[in-house]
């Protein structure tokens, strides 16, 4: 593993991991900052999911048990109401019994209903006074027939759980909550419901199994959210651990691309270099021309704001602007003398030699474009192609003027260099003919900012001796 890889896998290590063996145990636990930031939330997430599934649970299951419990102590009351009916005399229940009366009952239903969590035992009449109570204080009391007294008087049992709110219930205040049972009594063949039998029995008979469960809700949720924590916890850890190798492996093959890239530029260069030493072996007037043209360029292109890729791409075409000329004999490119028309049209046609030089190499194909143009001129009297305006590239109009310069400044076989001045004169006579005025007014921004070369390349050119013809300019 690189030093660069290294650091990233410190990097993705657990805020707290740190030297120690607490760390180290994170580390091994977790392994990458991923698989930390899973197991906050995802265990914040598990958490909330089984508090809403324990409530939810919890609800469900007490209210299944409460009237299952209910129903069961219903239909028990029930038959010991059936029971009553069958040994109670007609009528004893129309009003409140008393002395031995009610000793005999209070004997039989002790023996018959009263148990193990029963709390209360009454017995109604049909007008709602209360004939019979295991606490005696209660017997003769009218309350309102209403809830599960109406609905008994009715001909139904009913069960359900009290809150214990209501007047009767003064001496049940000691219980939070009771269960209430009430259950009609047929006493003979009457079919008419001669009272209402009413047990009050202890919830702790509903809440024993309802925490029972609750407790099993419990270790299942919890078990089963343990389970799928550490299943994910285990599948993410594993996925992150895929990542982290496929990231490394990216990583590496990053490097790998960039160093064929460096290769790929290193070639490119070399490229460039070979290009223009084959053309400065022939042509030894125009000896590092390429090189001047291309700084020059580049100088300009960022004068005008130009993009970086693009200024790369004007300074490559500039080194290689004249390689077409390479397809020129040396009677033709070394002539010391004016060339005929023939020689002429041929000189004509090595923008378009360059360009298909170049067009086949991937690093100079756009710069092939820029030397296609390079003769172009502003107002559209040049060659090849008499492309005029914003129609010609910019780093060929860009060219054009750097291009110039150097050419007036440097010796050439059929004259002497000029003097810089002379040279920015002429550029400045050609502006809105031969050059496009925007790439003139940056030129000169950057021969004011010393950027450009008083010195000629010439060593023997004289100052004072007058500039080239047009016609001479021409060939440069």
């Amino acid at each position: 593993m690189t030093v660069e890889n290294e650091s990233r896998v410190h990097l993705l290590a657990p805020a707290t991991a740190g030297r120690g063996p607490l760390s180290r145990l994170l580390r091994a636990i977790f392994g990458s900052k991923m698989v930390w930031y899973f197991t906050v939330p995802s265990a914040l997430l598990l958490l909330g999911i089984g508090v809403v599934a324990i409530y939810s649970g919890t609800q469900l299951i007490s209210s299944s048990i409460e009237a299952d419990i209910l129903e069961e102590h219903r239909e028990g009351v029930a038959w010991d109401a059936r029971a009553l009916g069958t040994y109670l005399e007609p009528g004893v229940l129309a009003a409140p019994l008393t002395g031995p009366a009610y000793s005999d009952l209070d004997q039989d239903l002790r023996l018959q209903v009263t148990g193990p969590g029963v709390i209360r035992v009454k017995i109604w009449s049909p007008e709602g006074q209360i004939v019979y109570s295991d606490e005696p204080s209660l017997v003769g009391q009218i309350f309102p027939v209403e809830g599960g007294l109406a609905v008994a008087l009715g001909g139904a049992s009913e069960a359900e759980t009290s809150d214990l709110d209501a007047a009767e219930n003064e001496f049940e205040l000691g219980h939070d909550r009771l269960l209430e049972i009430y259950a009609p009594i047929y006493i003979g063949d009457s079919g008419e419901v001669a009272g209402v039998l009413e047990v009050y029995e202890d919830y702790a008979q509903v809440a024993g199994p309802v925490n029972e469960a609750t407790r099993t809700i419990y270790v299942v949720v919890a078990t089963g959210l343990t389970v799928i924590y550490i299943a994910l916890f285990a599948v993410h850890r594993w996925g992150a651990e895929i990542m982290g190798r496929q990231r490394d492996q990216l990583a590496g093959q990053a490097v790998e691309l960039k160093d064929r890239a460096d290769d790929l530029e290193r070639s490119y260069h070399e490229t460039l270099a070979t290009l223009a030493r084959s053309l400065d072996q022939r042509d030894h007037a125009t000896h590092d021309h390429g090189r001047r043209v291309s700084e020059l360029a580049i100088s300009v292109a960022r004068e005008m704001a130009l993009g970086e890729t693009e200024v790369e791409e004007i300074g490559r075409a500039a080194i290689v602007h004249d390689i077409g000329k390479m397809t020129l004999p040396d009677a033709i490119l070394l002539k010391p003398g004016p060339l005929t028309d023939d020689e002429w049209k041929k000189i004509c046609e090595h923008p378009r030699q360059g360009y298909e030089m170049l067009k086949g190499i991937p690093v100079l194909k756009k710069a092939s474009q820029i030397v296609f143009a390079h003769h172009e001129r502003f107002d559209g009297t040049g060659y090849p192609r008499g492309l005029k305006g914003t129609n010609i590239p910019i780093g060929s109009r860009i060219f054009a003027v750097v291009d110039t310069y150097d050419a007036i400044t440097s010796d050439r076989v059929y004259r002497k260099a000029a003097s810089h001045e002379e040279a920015m004169q002429e550029i400045l006579r050609c502006e809105g003919t031969q050059f496009d005025p925007e790439v003139v007014r940056a030129f000169c921004r950057v021969e004011k900012m010393g950027l450009v070369a008083h010195d000629s390349p010439g060593s023997d050119a004289d100052p004072a001796s007058p500039g080239p013809a047009r016609s001479e300019l021409a060939k440069t």
